[in-house]
This record gives structure tokens, sequence and C-alpha cells, in this order.
């Protein structure tokens, strides 16, 4: 009796998520209400945190949001703009316009897979987001595949228009289908396939609707991508050579990774016929959100790994482990991701900051200017006089000064401190630098050469310690042009 309960309980799923349609706005208030409510406890947080050291804290966040957002979307509008440029562009710059779109392609995911909870786009019971997602994705996916061969693809800007749109059209005509309730057909699939005649198949409107979503699915897998494979090989594949080189212009298993797309890409529309937004074949609707994901996770996340395969094998090739698509950190260290600094204590490794002083001096006019106060000399200028003429007596000019490490500024300070309590005199001529012993002397490394182009030196704050006799932290005496 139970198992037949449940067997019937599964068989009404399919019917009962359409008929509960009518409850999207009530589950999708909920959620906004459920978000505002999160939003303001964790405002309320960050006030405590902040311990009125911010002065519109919430403010604060949400223009760091927003500035996040906009260099993201910038950046990622920069790189497409050069998808005209990538037939005359050599491998290593293709593989490097691809890894910027996978990594648009995959956060965008990540965020519409987050939205998905709050069910705000579940019209109809449907998860809209899920759609939005395939149809801004799908369609960059595709037009990669082409950009990875573009020096061999006859009217390659044609080829990536065509397959672009028509990809975007199937992801919107599954959705549209997905809207529709009921079944494909009413008629026999039997008698149509002995006769072929429509009206023995009796298809209804959804059948219609839908059928651009087969079409391009169908065009995508059986002559795109089988076209690629042939362009690719008729080439040679990585024999392939640029003029007057050696080096391929054809990416390794390019034929492995079409095979990988072509078949995870038909494993959609099987789930979607199995499904209750289908002909709910399978009317148990929790698993249909399920294998969706699954299918969605296997076929992403398989394309970019094989990606970085195929660059990692070319790099090897070349014989170097950096490309134009790399980032020279030890002259950008100042641009490391965020997170990456952020997440280094938890892998073991030591944080490190870079001291810009001129970036130091910016932040510092800005953040007087905007609270009402007029911008201070900045820099080596805004250092007291008496401590600069000490600086200067030692031999130590405004680069040295920047260039020196952290805990040797601390300690140059003390020493300057500690000098001014006993009312010592400074003498400021040539030959005081070179008296040995001197309180007033400065002991503290200093770079063998040093100019004004050299990069402002590294800066770990955990070697700086409070001063006893002051009892000043690291972080005061660094505001007290340390």
């Amino acid at each position: 009796m139970v198992g037949q309960t449940t067997s019937n309980v599964a068989t009404g799923e399919a019917a009962l998520i359409r008929e509960c349609s009518g409850l999207y706005a009530s589950f999708a208030f909920e959620s906004l209400s459920s978000v505002l409510l999160s939003i303001m406890f964790m405002y309320l947080v960050l006030l405590i945190l902040c311990k009125h050291r911010l002065n519109n804290p919430g403010l604060a966040v949400l223009k760091m949001i927003r500035k996040w957002f906009v260099e993201n979307f910038v950046d990622f509008w920069d790189t497409l703009k050069n998808w005209q440029r990538m037939a005359s562009i050599p491998l290593e710059g293709r593989f490097a316009f691809c890894r910027k779109l996978n990594m648009s392609i995959c956060g965008f995911s990540a965020l519409v897979s987050l939205l998905a909870v709050t069910r705000w786009l579940h019209v109809g019971n449907v998860n809209g987001f899920r759609y939005l997602g395939y149809a801004l994705t799908c369609p960059l996916m595709q037009s990669e595949l082409i950009i990875l061969i573009a020096p061999i693809v006859p009217c390659f800007k044609l080829n990536v228009i065509f397959t672009a749109f028509v990809t975007f059209s199937t992801m919107i005509a599954g959705y549209a289908g997905s809207l529709m309730s009921g079944g494909l057909w009413t008629g026999s699939v039997t008698d149509f396939v002995h006769s072929w005649a429509m009206v023995d198949l009796e298809p209804t409107t959804k059948f219609w609707v839908v059928s651009p979503c087969f079409i391009g699915l169908g065009f995508l897998t059986f002559v795109q991508i089988p076209w690629l494979a042939f362009l690719y090989t008729c080439r040679g594949g990585t024999r392939h050579c640029a003029p007057g080189t050696q080096i391929s212009e054809l990416p390794r298993s390019f034929r492995r990774l079409l095979l990988y797309v072509a078949v995870t890409w038909l494993s959609f529309p099987v789930f979607w016929l199995l499904s209750s937004e289908g002909l709910s074949i399978v009317s148990d609707t929790k698993w249909n959100g399920f294998a969706f994901a699954v299918s969605n996770i296997i076929s992403k996340s398989g394309f970019t790994l094989h990606l970085l395969s195929m660059v990692r094998w070319h790099k090897r090739q070349w014989g170097r482990r950096t490309s134009v698509e790399d980032v020279n950190m030890s002259a950008c260290a100042a641009d490391e991701a965020w997170f990456i600094t952020l997440l280094k204590p938890f892998d073991g490794q030591e944080v490190e900051i870079i001291f810009d002083a001129d970036a130091e001096a910016s932040r510092s006019v800005a953040h007087r200017g905007a609270n009402g106060v007029s911008p201070a000399k900045t820099g080596w200028a805004s250092i007291d006089q008496e401590y600069r003429r000490f600086l200067e007596s030692a031999g130590v000019g405004e680069v040295d000064f920047y260039k020196a490490e952290a805990m040797s500024r601390v300690s140059m300070r003390m020493q300057y401190l500690q000098n001014s309590r006993k009312g010592s005199q400074i003498a400021i001529d040539s030959g005081s630098s070179t008296n040995e012993g001197s309180d007033s002397m400065i002991s503290f490394p200093l770079p063998e050469t040093v100019s004004a182009t050299d990069q402002p030196s590294t800066v770990n704050f955990e070697s700086m310690v409070a001063h006893e006799d002051e009892n000043w932290t690291a972080d005061e005496l660094y505001h007290r042009n340390i």
C-alpha cells in the first residue's frame, strides 16, 4: 500500500508542478523577503565590525561590488571585441582569448546557478535562470570551437555569427517549449513511422514551438562539429604550422574536444524529453533538476579542463612555461588578484603587500578630500622637517627611504624618537654619516642599486612590531610616515 501511494505521488508530480505554477509570485516574494532579511543582518554585522572607522560602510560595499562588476564586464567586453581578429592571431593569442571567455562562461554560470535558488525566474515552475545561462554561455562555447582553428576556417566571421545565432535560438526555443504544458503529439508514433504523415502524429503547438531547438541542435552536432573536424584533419592537425615557422597553428586533441562537446550536448535533449518539461516520462520531478545540473557540470567543466590540458601541452612544446596569456608576477605583483592574496595564508604561503608611495599618497589625498579636509602634502614632502633632516644626515634620500624594508623604517623612526627625547643634537654635515657608533646613525639594509624607476619594495607587515617605550602598534607607526 505504501509503495502504491509513493508511485501515485511520483506519477502526479509532473502534473502537480504545472498546476502549482500559479504560486510563482508567492514563492518569488518569499524568496525576496529572505534575501532582504539576510542583507539587513549582514549590514548590521558590518556596522559592528567596522567600529565607526567607515563613514558609510553599506554604501562602500555597494560601490566595491559595482566597481568589481563594471571592471569585469569591461574586461570581458574588451576581450570579446577582438573576436574578428582571431583568424590572424597566433595560437597563443587564441588560447588567451578562449581562456578569457571560459572564465566569463564559468563565472556567469556560477552566478545564475546561485540566483536560481531564489526562484525569481521560475515562471510556470520552470527554472528560467537555467535557460538564461544556456542562452548566454552556449553560443560562446560553440564560437570558441571555431576560434581555436580560425586561420583555416573559410568565411570565419560569417561562420561565428551564424553558429552563435543558431545556438542562441536553440536555447530560446527550448525554454519556450518548456513553458508549455502537455505532450508533443496526440497521435500514434507507430503509425507515423510507417506512413511518415504528420496527420498520423497529430503534433501539438508545443511540438512546433520546440522544433527549432531540435533542428538547431541537430545542425550543431551533425553538421557544424563534423565540418570543423574535417577542416582540422585536412590541414594536418598539429602538423599545420604558420608560414616560415615551425610553430603549430592548430591545437592538439581538437577532434577529441569536438567529440566531447557533441556527446555531452546530446544528453540535454534526452533529459528534456524524459523530464516533466518534455514528455514527462520520468514523472519524479526531483530527479529532473539534478539530471540537468550533472549534465551542465560535465559539459562545461569538461570543456574548460580539456582546453587547459591543450594549453599545457603546447607550452611544453614551445619550451617555456609562460606565454602571452600569462602575467609576469615578479613584475606585476601589485596586480595580483585579491582572492589569491586572501587565500595565500590558508595555502601555507606568506602574504606580501606591495608598498607604493605614490599610491599611498593618492589614497591619503582622496581620503582627506572626501572628508572635507584640504589635501595635505604627500610622499616625502609630508614627513616632518626634523625627521627628514635626520634621514638626510645619514645619507638616506626619498628613494632609499621607500625602498627600505618596513622593519628598517620602524627602527629608523624609533631611533629618531629616542634621540629627540634625549635632546640629542643631530649634526647635519657630510662627515656625520661616517661616524660609527653615533646615536644618530641609521643602520638598515638598502638595495645595492636604487633608481626612481625601480619597482616598490615588498613590505612584510607581519615583521612590524610595537615599540615598548612608545606603545605604538605597527599600523600606527606605518600611518605616522614611517
